[in-house]
């Protein structure tokens, strides 16, 4: 777009110049009419071959600086422009490799999401596994405890039952053991009274006098707990 508003601007110095030489040239005409009338003795061919040659000058001269600041405006253009491709081609080199790394990049994402999926298809699988199991133990935990209660609940009416029966056994050998000592004490009163009478044939026959005697005896008992912690006989 540069170098075409030069080429624009140098073809309208080139047009500029050439009205500015057509100008003259009818100026110089005008003149030549007047001078032809004010004095026909002047060499009028002379004067418009100087000017010709003066606006020639001219004209090469704006041509040489024209060509040479388009020369000097291509030059900086084209640097420019050489530049401006370096850049074009480091930004296409450069968003190539973006390009490629976004590539790279979007696998590795693509893939990480597949890996985040496995592992979360895992973690769904393995949270449902331990659920499951843990259900499953919290129902045997909660089934031990009801039968934890239960052998406690039998347990302690066993205890309940075998206290009971401790204190029966107690009682019954205490009865059966002052039982026992009764009969020692009516066995030893059946035997007195069994020598008394023998002693009474005896003397009845010897004698008129008869004589009768009675064994007493007391038993005392001192129970703590249920049991028999002391005894004695008199």
């Amino acid at each position: 777009m540069q170098i075409e508003s030069l080429t624009e601007e140098l073809a309208y110095l080139k047009k500029n110049h050439e009205e500015e030489m057509m100008h003259a040239k009818s100026q110089s005409a005008g003149k030549v009419s007047v001078e032809m009338d004010a004095a026909p003795g002047v060499d009028l061919t002379n004067i418009l071959n100087n000017m010709r040659a003066d606006y020639e000058i001219l004209a090469e001269k704006n041509r040489r600086d024209a060509e040479l600041w388009f020369t000097q405006k291509s030059g900086e253009l084209k640097k420019e422009i050489s530049v401006g491709v370096e850049q074009v081609q480091a930004s296409k080199s450069e968003i190539t490799e973006l390009k490629r790394s976004l590539q790279s990049l979007e696998i590795e994402l693509q893939s990480q999401l597949a890996m985040k999926q496995s592992v979360e298809g895992n973690l769904n699988e393995l949270q449902g596994f331990y659920s499951a199991q843990l259900l499953q133990i919290q129902n045997t935990i909660s089934s031990l405890e009801e039968q934890l209660l239960q052998i406690r609940s039998d347990m302690e009416h066993q205890n309940m039952e075998y206290k009971q029966l401790l204190d029966i056994k107690t009682r019954l050998e205490m009865e059966i053991e002052t039982y026992r000592r009764l009969l020692d004490g009516e066995l030893g009163q059946m035997t007195t009274v069994s020598k008394a009478s023998s002693l009474e044939s005896s003397s009845e026959s010897s004698s008129t006098t008869t004589t009768r005697t009675r064994t007493v005896k007391t038993i005392v008992e001192e129970v703590v707990d249920g049991k028999v912690v002391s005894s004695t006989v008199s």
